[in-house]
Order: structure tokens, then C-alpha cells, then sequence
């Protein structure tokens, strides 16, 4: 999962306590994905009910290596590029990104995660 917290960008008011939340909602849809560890429609995108945070889910993103796994199994990546549809009057940033996600290790098993922000 990535959720992003959204607010403005710099250089326009910072939303202060109180201030109203925009009156209609925030549509995110996944225009394009690409990448090993996104198939096309493994992606999903849900909008908190305050408009302010999203979330992408892929339910398709799995890494494995040993056993019966093929050499190229270990590494996957998945770059999505979202059509943000933001009410009138109302602009929004990507201020912060959270992942998550599980391992399964076997006994003797190591990890060595990574993760990049593209452009990086």
C-alpha cells in the first residue's frame, strides 16, 4: 500500500484547523501501469472519505527467489500513472508516501530490501 497524505503545493495557502474540506470529492484513476510486479488491473486506488489521503493497493505483487522460482523472480517493480480529477478551486500535492508490505522467509532465509522513488 502507498498512501500519500494531499495538500497544497508551495507558493498557495497552507489549510489551517478547521478550514473546510473541499465540497466534492477527489477522483483518482490509474491511467498506465508498467512494471514486473503490476499486471494491468492488479493496481486499485481508494480515496479517504475527507479527500485528504489515497491509497494503492497491488494485488498481484509478489517477489520470490529459491525453490522452483524463475532467475528473474526476485527483483519486481511497478511505476502507476494516475489521472488526479481535484475539485474546482482546490490543488493538491503528493506530500508524503508510506509503504507496506510482508515477507515469508524459510528458516535460513535473508532479505535484503530496497525500495526508490522513481526519479531516483
Amino acid at each position: 500500500m502507498c498512501p500519500g497524505p494531499l495538500t497544497t503545493p508551495p507558493g498557495h495557502p497552507v489549510p489551517r484547523a478547521g478550514d473546510k474540506a473541499p465540497p466534492d470529492k477527489i477522483v483518482i484513476e490509474v491511467a498506465t501501469v508498467n512494471g514486473s510486479g503490476c499486471p494491468t488491473g492488479t493496481a486499485a486506488i481508494a480515496v479517504s472519505p475527507d479527500s485528504t489521503a489515497f491509497t494503492v493497493t497491488y494485488s498481484d505483487y509478489l517477489a520470490k527467489a529459491g525453490g522452483p522460482s524463475l532467475p528473474t523472480d526476485f527483483r519486481k517493480n511497478c511505476q502507476l500513472n494516475l489521472i488526479v480529477h481535484v475539485p474546482n478551486g482546490f490543488t493538491y500535492a503528493v506530500m508524503g508516501v508510506d509503504y507496506r508490505g510482508s515477507a515469508s522467509l524459510e528458516r535460513g532465509g535473508r532479505w535484503p530490501a530496497s525500495r526508490r522513488p522513481a526519479g531516483r
